[in-house]
């Protein structure tokens, strides 16, 4: 019968994958290829494999009942809805296998050690921060750190926050987050500040959303001002960006400024152009806002940075003179939104005494961290006057943008950028392992993943 060979053939295939995954987890053992990626294969490995056997359990189910002559045409809506389950699962798999294939080319896998370690440590920056406010991370999704990876699709990063859903499936519940990298970028190792930006999106998931509680606070703000509604959607519409900016300033360090100015300096029909439906700021108002962020955050106790801010300003108003009135009175409201940066206790910040928190408290910022990052950024040019003392490997890549700013025709800044990043990684495998986080993860996976599943009754 075509039903029993249908549901039998979803029966290898799950058996199939369920081998596969246990292959790649080998992979990231202590000692393995993979050993930096352990946390996030052991999750998803996890998360299939308690989907794999929810399947399983349905097909035993079906099989025990079937007739001597195998499974009946009146059951095939039960076989057809689990052979369509296990090719999702498949699918989605598929994907994850892509990106920690890249891993295996030669040619990629410093790159992507260097940006799973940026991710790493952004994640484990902001935990650490948690246990210092007294704020139990086991609340949160933080489990594992996002996985790094290339994708030609397009010419931005951009990424795929835990529990979303991936473009190519109709899985809602993600279980690693994903950060999509253009391949473009492995030239350029201070471009790795655009992790920060898309860690900050991830962050902001797995930490229930404090964009839109600052939104919610904004827009009443700017209501009682009376300010023009067109204004107020606008920052509505773009408080996840601008959060993942103020973010990526935080853990990246003042050169974020710089690192998104050459990025979004392109034609002006590009950076001076609003649409009402887009959820990244105008760009001639993303990097004046984002320079407010690092004076906000550095300019009181470093001349040297507000020279930098205003020097990149300057050349930003020089390349854009032309600004339509409307897109220039946002400005009025920047003061508005560092404040609530900065200053808005937050519910989902929330400490074991009950004291809300500002999401700027998750990365205290060092007084001299420009100068640090600037003198390492001489060492990495090769000056040997010049140490690198900076510990972090998320803080490389601001260095190298500054070293670029000073040395854009500087062939070796690349390859010790990359260096200097690994170089700092912790040894061994990444990650903490948290049953209870893992499992509420686990579960949602596996409930996201079941949610269209008619039951049949068997």
């Amino acid at each position: 019968m075509i039903v029993n060979q249908i549901l039998q053939s979803a029966v290898l295939r799950a058996k199939t994958l369920g081998e596969e995954l246990d292959e790649w987890l080998t992979l990231t053992a202590s000692n393995g290829v993979l050993e930096k990626n352990h946390s996030q294969m052991d999750l998803v490995h996890k998360s299939f494999e308690s989907a794999l056997e929810r399947l399983k359990e349905r097909c035993q189910l079906l099989l025990a009942n079937a007739s001597p002559g195998g499974i009946s045409n009146e059951k095939f809506m039960e076989v057809a809805a689990i052979d369509a389950k296990v090719r999702q699962a498949y699918e989605l798999w598929g994907s994850y296998r892509t990106w920690f294939a890249q891993r295996s080319v030669v040619r990629f896998r410093e790159y992507l050690m260097a940006t799973d370690g940026i991710a790493h440590d952004c994640y484990h920056a902001v935990v650490e921060r948690l246990v210092a406010l007294s704020i139990d991370p086991k609340g949160y999704d933080l489990r594992s750190y996002p996985i790094t990876a290339f994708d030609g699709r397009g010419d931005g990063p951009y990424t795929i926050p835990r529990g979303n859903r991936l473009r190519s499936t109709h899985v809602d519940a993600l279980p690693v987050p994903m950060i999509a990298v253009p391949w473009n970028m492995q030239t350029m190792a201070w471009n790795c500040l655009a992790i920060h930006h898309e860690v900050g999106h991830d962050l902001d998931k797995d930490l229930r959303n404090p964009s839109s509680e600052i939104a919610e606070h904004l827009r009443k703000i700017l209501q009682t001002r009376n300010t023009v509604e067109m204004r107020v959607q606008a920052w509505q519409r773009w408080r996840k960006e601008i959060v993942a900016d103020y973010v990526g300033v935080l853990l990246g360090g003042p050169a974020y400024l710089g690192f998104m100015a050459a990025y979004l300096a392109r034609h002006p029909y590009e950076v001076l152009d609003i649409r009402e439906d887009a959820v990244h700021p105008v760009s001639y108002l993303r990097i004046l806002l984002v320079a407010k962020f690092v004076e906000s955050v550095w300019g009181g106790s470093s001349t040297e940075v507000n020279a930098y801010v205003g020097s990149i300003q300057d050349d930003w108003k020089k390349i854009y003179p032309s600004v339509k009135q409307f897109i220039v009175d946002f400005q009025d409201d920047f003061r508005f939104v560092v404040d609530a940066l900065e200053s808005l206790p937050l519910n989902c910040l929330t400490d074991d005494q009950s004291k809300r928190h500002a999401l700027a408290e998750l990365c205290p910022a060092e007084p001299k961290m420009f100068e640090r990052q600037s003198d390492a950024g001489n060492a990495l040019l090769g000056d040997v006057s010049y140490d690198i003392e900076l510990r972090s490997p998320r803080l490389i890549p601001g260095a190298a943008q500054l070293a670029f700013e000073r040395d854009p025709e500087n062939m070796s800044l690349n390859a010790s950028t990359l260096k200097a990043i690994i170089d700092r990684l912790p040894p061994g495998q990444l990650g903490d392992e948290d049953d209870q986080q893992q499992q509420r993860i686990i579960d949602r996976f596996v409930n996201n993943f079941f949610s269209d599943f008619e039951d049949p009754g068997i």
